[in-house]
């Protein structure tokens, strides 16, 4: 399990406009390795390999994470329009990483994310969810 926060002031300008503006944003995820390795930042190392009988399959681990960011108003007008830009969202992501051995990888996540204003017509911009997937060798 993990939680993370963080928060960022700045300033920005277009043309001779400048204001001050903050974006704060935070996580907080849990994994679980299903076949019982441990996990560490390292990565999950299984204790047998995929076979090619398949009478090891490896690691699985699933994991989620519920994430958010806001910025303040200072960044409206001056550099976003508030009838286009989103202020704040919320996403939920679940996954499924599968380790065939110590150097492979394969990962599947749904997202789902919820908007906060930037839709002129509706108050919220319409929620959007993804399905990534990745291969990840290391060495």
């Amino acid at each position: 399990m993990m939680g993370e926060y963080a928060r960022s002031d700045f300033e920005v300008g277009r043309g001779t406009r400048r204001a001050g503006a903050q974006v704060e944003a935070w996580q907080i995820g849990a994994s679980w390795v299903l076949t019982g390795e441990n996990a560490s930042y390292k990565g999950v190392v299984p204790r047998s390999s995929l076979t090619p009988d398949l009478s090891h399959l490896g690691a699985f681990e699933v994991a989620a994470r519920y994430t958010g960011w806001q910025v303040n108003d200072g960044v409206f007008p001056v550099f976003a329009s508030p009838s286009l830009s989103a202020k704040r969202a919320q996403a939920y992501t679940l996954g499924l990483n599968w380790y065939l051995n110590r150097w492979i990888k394969l990962q599947l996540n749904y997202e789902r994310t919820w908007f906060n204003g930037g839709e002129a017509r509706n108050k919220d911009r319409i929620p959007e969810g993804v399905i990534l997937s990745r291969m990840q060798v290391s060495y």
